[in-house]
Formats: C-alpha cells, structure tokens, sequence
C-alpha cells in the first residue's frame, strides 16, 4: 500500500500508523518471544541448523551511526509486525528499543523502518537485481511499527541473505513527530551468518562463500552489532537504537 502524496505519509508517520497503537500487536520481550515462535517453521527452513548463540554485548544508549539507506528504499506505509509476506528463510525476530542518548529515556510513539533483501540477495519493488530479478510491485521484508512505552519494537522476518559488497545486514529508519531523525543499518556476528548461510535451504544455493564478511565492509559499524539469542525455532536479535 503506498501513500497518495508525501503529505499523506508524513500524516500517518505523526499518527504512529493506519491502526491507533492500542491496535499494534504488543512488541514481545526476548523472554517471550520463545512462545511467539513455537510451530514457526517457514518453507524451505530447516531448524536443526541453530546451534548455540552467545550473546553478544549491546552498548547501552549509545548514538546510532548515520549510514546510507542505500538504492532499495522506497516511500511506503506497511505498519506490520510480521513483514515475511511468506519469503523462504529462517525465521528472525529483530528486537529494538529506540532510547534518548542524553538520559537513556525510551522513546515512546517513534515510528520505526525496517528493510532488507530476501534470502537470495533481493529486494522488493525494484527490477534489475541480480540475475536480471524484477520484483517491482512486490512488499516483502518490509514493514514499519510504533513504539510501546518502553520504546520497544518487534518485528517478525527471516534471516536476511546477501548480495555482491555488502555483508548481512538490516536497513532502519527511525522518525519521531513524522521527522526522520535517523537512517542507518543493523548487522550480524559473522559466525552467525556463516552457520545459517552455510546450512539452511533457503541459502543453499549461495551459500557463504565469496560473500562480503563484517570486517570487509566499508559501511559496517560496531555500534549497531545485534545481539542474538536462539529461541525454540528462530534466532532473535536485539539492538537499543540511540537516537539525539
């Protein structure tokens, strides 16, 4: 669904969405996304590839690094927790708490973009990807949800795959007051990658191999290394979003 006119998004980012908050599936902390995933198992997704995941560090209410949001954005309103739209991947819960830096406050009503490519390098709505892939028309691994009063959110994807000169890695936008007050991108651990690359089907075809790896990658920053955990079937990652 695409807004009639600029105005008409900058309306519904103020707004927090299409549905009022009360609406918005309530985001799930890590202790109960073990719950929400039970019996997920999307096509073409092997659950024996999760191995042990340690957790890493997430820095506390540190400023989100401004990076570019890169030539696969586009102007939509898709406010869903769930933004798989049935793509083959492993299932992937992103947890973001979107805080203040000066005081470490959540922020509350901030409207959060996630976008990323499919397992197979691509993304939605754009022709002439790899392999000459035209997905115009298409939303998937797309979506958009308001903070709770925690300034919590929690999106329900897959693992993203990968594409030539990038490592894995997820795009964000954050806007509060309908004002975009941060663009920027959440990565992965390589070893975590390189397990899920290596062994589910959905990137069977790919793999890992000739891939661009975190360290590799001219836009990589440490400031947005998610955190992971496993949880029954899915993997969850987990970053607070500094904003000014």
């Amino acid at each position: 669904m695409f807004p009639s006119s600029p105005l008409d998004r900058r309306a519904l980012l103020r707004g927090g969405g299409l549905l009022g908050a009360g609406a918005l599936l309530a985001p799930a902390s890590l202790l109960g996304a073990r719950q929400l995933v039970q019996g997920i198992v999307r096509p073409h997704v092997d659950s024996r590839v999760l191995g042990p995941v340690p957790g890493m560090p997430v820095p506390s209410c540190a400023l989100a690094p401004s990076l570019t949001e890169g030539p696969f954005h586009f102007d939509s309103v898709l406010f869903r927790r769930d933004m798989t739209e049935g793509r083959a991947g492993l299932p992937l819960f992103v947890k973001l708490q979107v805080v203040r830096v000066s005081g470490c406050t959540p922020v509350t009503g901030a409207v959060v973009e996630l976008w990323h490519c499919d397992a197979n390098g691509l993304y939605s709505g754009y022709a002439g990807q790899l392999n000459n892939t035209n997905t115009e028309g298409d939303n998937f691994l797309r979506g958009m949800q308001t903070t709770d009063g925690n300034g919590d959110v929690t999106f329900q994807t897959v693992y993203p795959g990968w594409y030539p000169g990038r490592t894995v890695h997820i795009h964000v936008k954050v806007y509060v007051g309908g004002r975009e007050v941060v663009t920027s991108q959440l990565y992965f651990p390589d070893d975590v990658s390189d397990i899920v690359l290596n062994a589910a089907e959905a990137y069977s075809t790919r793999g890992s191999s000739g891939r661009t790896t975190n360290s590799r990658d001219g836009l990589y920053r440490s400031e947005t290394l998610m955190g992971m955990s496993q949880q029954g079937a899915a993997y969850v990652s987990s970053l607070v979003l500094g904003i000014a």
